[in-house]
């Protein structure tokens, strides 16, 4: 029978960023968005023209849940004679508009976590910044570049803000594609004809580095993971092409060996990792551990790209005459046919069949519903994700909480108390966020028993006051 799934988790690389490198800023003022070749290449902020995978993935899950929740209401108002008029939102412009998926961290429906991501263009599964290097460039790119490590660290820290708890984890499905950077953009040993066998050794650091960030999860308690592999990298017109091969090898003369040896490194790669995922679900028989094999599909789409309504000619739109003109443009090449964007990076059409393909997959042991948790757990976890925020700003040490918000005896009340009467300025805010108070501090929520309750116990004559306000 199919698990239960009502949170998703991304880790990844630039093939899954919604706009993590675009937000980010080196040393804290450098925008990250120039120096990554984002700025005038993408106005989403994506490493391409449109959408990626699991923006895709977020529209499906939203849209259906949307649906799912809209048909609930209406029933219950027909049941009282009264009829509205349905709306259908389930668009991208119309997501991207209300900030549905405009928020790169997180996508959230009816207030709760239904999708966060930890993906960063450049990142690698291994953290070479403790490897001495000869190659200057390598210390630089190890020390710039996320790692997996890195944003496990950030989710786990992140978890603990929000109190997330192990009945949440349960329902908590973690996909992550990495791996990629490890092998072409830290280094470049997979640029050089002699370079196979050391590519080959910088793909199992990758492969173990990932492994084990599933066995640092699941001593986390987290228990459903989703792993990709690599696609054949030999495919993508920086290996196909030698003009384009030029910026990465001084002498394209060996251009052939030098595709050959991607191809074999990607099929080492994908081997190693398939091995290593089914000892890992032999050491943890309680696991729920799959492989996507995303090499599959794009080796099929580049052979076969009529079914996958892609031109046979394979061009890439980057290097084509049209570019200058569309490239600021939403999923511009859809409808062109393009299979690459730039000369690594799928466009958004090969985004969509990716994400199609991975809920095939995922729909064999998964069951993905809307999330459901209690009122007190979703200002928790918003009151958390925000505190959290508020402490990596800038004077973040003097930031804290005055309101004991993981406190396992906190109520609705102690936290409208704590917004309206007890100066909590940030749970307030959070109030307001959510929907449960207007900027005037009136309620907002007016339709529900719990929140109306709660509130009307605060603003009587005689307000609760338990001890959770302490620290």
């Amino acid at each position: 029978m199919p698990k239960e799934i009502q949170h998703i988790i991304t880790l990844g690389d630039s093939l899954s960023d919604r706009g993590t490198m675009d937000h980010r800023k080196l040393f804290g003022f450098i925008p990250m968005a120039g120096l990554s070749g984002l700025k005038g290449h993408s106005r989403l902020g994506r490493f391409g023209n449109g959408l990626v995978w699991d923006d895709d993935l977020a529209i499906e899950l939203y849209g259906q849940y949307t649906e799912e929740y809209e048909k609930k209401r209406h029933d219950a108002l027909a049941k009282k004679g009264i009829t509205i008029k349905h709306q259908d939102i389930n668009t991208p412009e119309e997501m991207i508009n209300e900030n549905v998926i405009g928020n790169y961290r997180e996508v959230q429906f009816c207030n709760q976590d239904l999708m966060r991501n930890y993906n960063e263009g450049g990142l690698t599964s291994y953290d070479w910044s403790g490897n001495i290097s000869a190659d200057i460039s390598v210390d630089a790119k190890s020390r710039i570049l996320a790692n997996l490590a890195q944003k496990r660290a950030l989710l786990l820290k992140d978890d603990e803000a929000r109190g997330i708890e192990q009945k949440h984890k349960d329902k908590s499905l973690i996909i992550e594609w990495s791996g990629a950077n490890d092998l072409i953009t830290v280094h470049s040993n997979i640029y050089h004809p002699d370079g196979l066998e050391k590519a080959k050794e910088q793909a199992q650091s990758a492969i173990e580095a990932r492994i084990q960030n599933v066995q640092a999860l699941y001593e986390q308690g987290y228990r459903n993971f989703m792993l990709f592999n690599l696609p054949d990298l030999s495919l993508t017109p920086r290996f196909q092409n030698p003009e384009l091969l030029k910026a990465y090898v001084p002498d394209v003369n060996h251009h052939e060996q030098i595709r050959k040896n991607a191809h074999q490194v990607c099929e080492y790669f994908n081997q190693e990792l398939s091995s290593q995922i089914q000892l890992l679900k032999e050491s943890y028989p309680d696991i729920s551990l799959d492989l996507f094999d995303v090499n599959t599909i794009f080796c099929d789409a580049y052979q076969h790209p009529e079914t996958y309504k892609l031109s046979p000619a394979l061009k890439t739109h980057g290097v084509s005459l049209d570019f200058p003109e569309i490239k600021h443009q939403v999923n511009a090449t859809n409808n062109d046919g393009y299979m690459f964007w730039d000369d690594v990076h799928p466009t958004s059409t090969v985004h969509e069949v990716l994400a199609d393909k991975f809920q095939l997959k995922a729909s064999e042991n998964y069951h993905f519903t809307a999330p459901h948790e209690s009122l007190l757990h979703i200002f928790k976890e918003g009151y958390g994700q925000q505190l959290e925020d508020d402490k990596g700003a800038c004077f973040g040490f003097f930031r804290h909480s005055r309101i004991n918000y993981l406190d396992p005896h906190l109520k609705l009340e102690d936290v409208f108390y704590h917004g309206l009467k007890d100066k909590g300025y940030r749970t307030r805010s959070i109030l307001v966020s959510l929907g449960w108070l207007t900027h005037q501090g009136d309620l907002a929520a007016t339709n529900h028993p719990k929140l109306v309750e709660a509130y009307e116990h605060v603003i009587s004559p005689a307000p609760s006051t338990t001890a959770a306000y302490a620290v």
